[in-house]
């Protein structure tokens, strides 16, 4: 077996190893994730499959289809009974990236379209999270293949494929929001407008009357449909507050420059966005007819750049497009050029390598981690990964002819990094929880009794109550004058003895007290 082939199967080998440690052991740290898989849960419990409860109280984030599927699998896997485990809340996900791996796969052998996916950093990290996106994502493929393979063809688009982009824009916008409308919308008119000008008002009419209004009558009827389902409120907060609201201004204290998700990109996107930098120089494609899928990833940047709600998964459509970007130009024959700016890829490193050596920085500085102490085997997965990270740039030229080379390195990294990543989280977020609530269970507390908590990771709260004392307990749904049990966070503790409640725990991030009753 030559050296390609054993870096080919290492690469592989430690892709689908980071998926199944995401799948059984990296906890739902993140509020999010911790939310929608509580949401699930109670979703299970109760047998309400249209009302989305989180501790008893509606919550009109979201449509409900992505807690269907999470229910779904966790009577598979978990029971009838039983909570929602950390698989059955990631397997939807999981099944997505392998979806969009598949459909990627009619444009090059599959083995080939992992190896691309893997020379990416953020999307291997969040490939099985606990988020509507990866499965957005999904439902969108239709609107980044079919005009592509359009354009690269220079043809129009067939009555048949509007029909499948009418489809995918309603699954998409029913099953998460309106960008599900817009940004395939928004990516064809650019690629129009800038490429086939001539064109524009006849393929504008044809989107208009086969996709855009076909889908936007079918979102209508389905918004109708949830409305009188789960009701007025759902649609009230979903439309004004989660679509209106995270346009004009930073929800949830998710804010940043114009330039965040730019730079997520750059960070996100790892060896990808290099590598495809420099086939994109040597080989000089032709834009009009390949360029479309770049098209698709600028639209969704400026779109989301110009919303002032900021959030990393909001990228999780561009990684596809720029997979499919690289597998098309890789099959193009090197063009001769003797200016010296076609060197400027290597620019694109640069991000590589200051996340080496950010991880260098948190090595040596560990208490940049409140609350916790970096074990001995994260000090040594940390600095193994920030070598990589600092090492690949300089090596990377050497590698350019053989992508598997490149795929195992920054798979070998996203692993150094999510390994003590979940563990650090555990501990700070999740195991705190655990043990305070596990004190609470000493004073035998009923259901329903008045439980406060003042710090941000309440979703994670929730998840440990269910798992530690079943159904029918909840926090923070009553009023503070008829609290019986205080979780404070550890740096303020002064809220115990200002209530003049006695401590039961104190942990190392978070103390619980409350009013003993003799």
């Amino acid at each position: 077996m030559n050296r390609s082939k054993v870096f080919t199967y290492l690469a592989l080998i430690l892709v689908f190893s980071l998926w199944i440690y995401s799948l059984f052991q990296v906890p739902t740290f993140d509020l999010d994730e911790s939310l929608y898989r509580r949401v699930a849960e109670e979703m299970k419990w109760n047998g309400d499959y249209w009302h989305a409860v989180w501790d008893e109280r509606s919550l009109h984030h979201k449509p409900p289809f992505f807690y269907w599927l999470i229910v779904i699998f966790s009577r598979i896997f978990d029971g009838a009974e039983a909570g929602v485990s950390i698989l059955s809340a990631r397997f939807p996900s999981f099944l997505a990236t392998l979806g969009i791996l598949w459909s990627l796969s009619r444009f090059a052998p599959l083995k080939e379209t992992i190896l691309a996916w893997a020379c990416l950093l953020f999307p291997l990290l969040t490939s099985t999270a606990v988020l509507f996106d990866p499965i957005q994502t999904l439902l969108l493929m239709p609107t980044l293949l079919i005009p592509h393979r359009a354009f690269s063809e220079g043809r129009m688009i067939l009555k048949k494929e509007y029909h499948w982009m009418a489809i995918s824009l309603f699954g998409a916008t029913l099953f998460k929001g309106l960008n599900g409308l817009i940004l395939p919308t928004l990516a064809i008119a650019l690629h129009t407008l800038a490429f086939q000008w001539k064109n524009v008002f006849r393929a504008g009419l044809l989107y208009l009357n086969h996709v855009f209004l076909p889908a936007l009558t079918l979102c209508s009827l389905g918004f109708w449909f949830l409305d009188w389902n789960i009701g007025r409120p759902f649609t009230q907060e979903f439309f004004l507050v989660h679509h209106f609201g995270r346009g004009t201004q930073a929800m949830e204290s998710h804010g940043g420059p114009w330039f965040y998700h730019l730079i997520t990109t750059l960070i996100g996107g790892g060896l990808l966005i290099p590598l495809v930098a420099h086939h994109w120089l040597r080989t000089r494609p032709s834009l009009r007819r390949l360029g479309y899928p770049l098209t698709f990833a600028v639209a969704i940047i400026v779109f989301f750049s110009l919303s002032a709600t900021k959030l990393p998964h909001y990228t999780w459509p561009i990684w596809p497009a720029l997979v499919l970007f690289y597998l098309e130009i890789r099959k193009l024959p090197t063009v001769t050029m003797g200016v010296k700016w076609v060197e400027a890829w290597k620019f694109l490193l640069i991000p590589t390598l200051a996340l080496g050596i950010a991880l260098f920085w948190l090595v040596l500085n560990p208490e940049a981690i409140p609350q916790t102490e970096l074990t001995d085997i994260e000090v040594l997965l940390l600095s193994a990964a920030a070598t990589f990270c600092s090492v690949v740039p300089f090596v990377f030229q050497r590698f350019l002819k053989q992508p598997e080379y490149l795929a195992f390195f920054n798979a070998m990294i996203t692993l150094l990094i999510a390994v003590p990543a979940s563990s650090i989280a555990e501990r700070i977020w999740v195991e705190p929880y655990r043990e305070a609530v596990r004190e609470l269970k000493k004073q035998n507390p009923q259901p329903g009794v008045c439980l406060w908590d003042t710090g941000p990771m309440t979703a994670t709260l929730s998840l440990v109550m269910g798992q530690e004392l079943g159904r029918g307990y909840t926090h923070n749904r009553c009023e503070p004058t008829g609290m019986r049990f205080l979780i404070s966070p550890k740096a303020r503790d002064e809220e115990c003895a200002e209530r003049k409640m006695s401590v039961l725990h104190r942990g190392k991030t978070l103390t619980l007290c409350g009013y003993i009753v003799n």
